[in-house]
């Protein structure tokens, strides 16, 4: 048969993401200062949009309340009211823009913008990608292999490969991996070496990291059996490379936090609160709408007062499902997590995405992203929502049965172990991992090592 280019055409479905959906899933993931800085921008850019004389910047005496017995939502509303012209309109909207706190991006926000300016990605692609950078920690790394984040939900491994090379796809360079050595590896495959080299630099870092410095590349050199000079290029190279990528940006864990919700326990029951006092109420401008009303205006003109009018329109409307989704996401945690928020970090129990979304009536990734930099304040201190969501361990209750408790409360059990220790032994990885079984919880040694290192505790032989 002839070979050669040839034209055909064919049908498929093929879902694209909207402005305004894209736009929707980006104000669920931003913390309150990027989301001030976001309204900030539009106040500027649109003159459509206007802060109402009854905005209440400052307080939260008008914010909904809940006990953890109420599941009703319908009472969380926010009118916008466009029906009487205000005149000091535009001087609140200078004195937000002037006094409105400015924050860096964090690193998990830019990963998530250039997943949104994507094109013809795929859905489920798209949705565990944001599973993945939402688990990342700052640094830029797994806090989690991806395919353990995906248990029980139905992405495929393939599906989930497909979100991880994108991912790592994005700048900077060198994330979505487990550890500064991968990123290392990563940033090189990016940057154009030789398969050789390429090779070469892979064995450096993978295997000699502690003999890359001046003075051990000679017997490095001969330890890979390899050319010097390729040792000393590949050096070289390794040294212009960022090991921790993430480190250039805001760091979520670091930056000053501002809560936007508290649950506190008030005469026996939970109170719920949300604040929206960093978030001005915003309306659309009467004397703006008036104006695209009027006759004889030529097309421009009119495209421009209504491209701006339903600008306006969207942005009040995703603000609003922003705090109404973050709302109903907090009282379904003072519902599942109701012995943590009574007794403390103690009683933490392991909770799933899959669990909550459950509960709020939306999809998994929606929790993911409206858990994502957002602050809860309790009565034992400030947690971010993230923290609530943890796998669990089997252990053993008082009456022979056995119940899940999160990893948290384990890493906790752990940590006390090891401080309380006052026999000068330096108790070891499965001295701790006996004593945690004498207490009904069962975990390997190994695992012990693991949270432990998670931790930031040294081993017994380094204690």
């Amino acid at each position: 048969m002839p070979q050669g280019q040839v034209l055909s055409q064919s049908m498929r479905q093929e879902q694209v993401l909207s402005a305004q959906m894209l736009q929707k899933m980006a104000l669920l993931t931003l913390p309150v200062n990027e989301l001030q800085d976001t309204i900030r921008k539009e106040i500027q850019e649109n003159p459509a949009l206007e802060i109402p004389g009854n905005n209440s910047i400052g307080t939260t005496d008008d914010v909904p309340q809940q006990s953890a017995n109420d599941t009703a939502y319908d009472d969380f509303s926010q009118s916008y009211g466009t029906d009487t012209a205000d005149p000091d309109a535009s001087d609140r909207k200078s004195a937000f823009i002037e006094n409105s706190a400015r924050e860096d991006v964090s690193l998990q926000s830019y990963l998530m913008q250039q997943l949104d300016d994507t094109d013809n990605l795929d859905e489920d692609v798209y949705n565990a990608a944001q599973v993945i950078i939402t688990s990342l920690d700052a640094n830029g790394f797994y806090t989690q292999q991806p395919l353990m984040l995906f248990e029980g939900r139905p992405e495929t491994p393939q599906t989930v490969e497909a979100a991880v090379n994108l991912i790592r796809s994005f700048d900077p360079p060198g994330v979505c991996v487990r550890d500064y050595r991968e990123s290392l590896i990563l940033q090189a495959q990016r940057g154009g070496l030789e398969p050789d080299e390429l090779e070469l630099l892979t064995r450096m870092v993978r295997d000699h990291m502690e003999d890359l410095r001046p003075g051990r590349l000679a017997s490095l050199a001969r330890q890979l059996r390899a050319d010097e000079k390729d040792v000393n290029f590949c050096f070289g190279f390794l040294k212009e490379l960022n090991p921790f990528p993430g480190a250039g940006f805001a760091d979520t864990q670091q930056v000053f936090v501002v809560p936007e919700l508290s649950v506190h326990k008030v005469d026996g029951r939970l109170e719920l609160n949300i604040n929206r006092a960093n978030a001005p109420d915003l309306s659309i401008s009467e004397d703006f709408t008036s104006l695209a009303s009027r006759p004889g205006l030529n097309p421009e003109e009119k495209n421009f007062l209504n491209t701006s009018i339903d600008r306006a329109r969207m942005l009040i409307s995703q603000v609003e499902l922003r705090y109404q989704t973050l709302y109903k996401t907090a009282l379904a945690l003072m519902k599942l997590q109701r012995d943590f928020f009574l007794e403390g970090p103690s009683k933490l129990r392991p909770l799933t995405l899959k669990d909550v979304a459950a509960e709020v009536g939306v999809h998994e990734t929606t929790i993911s992203r409206i858990s994502q930099a957002k602050w809860i304040e309790t009565d034992w201190g400030l947690f971010q929502l993230k923290q609530f969501f943890t796998q669990g361990l089997t252990t053993r209750t008082a009456d022979g049965g056995h119940e899940e408790v999160s990893r948290n409360v384990v890493k906790d059990k752990i940590r006390a172990i090891i401080q309380s220790d006052t026999s000068g032994k330096k108790l070891s990885d499965q001295k701790i991992s006996d004593l945690l079984a004498a207490q009904g919880i069962k975990v390997a040694r190994r695992t012990v090592a693991k949270y432990r290192t998670e931790l930031n505790l040294d081993s017994s032989y380094d204690r």
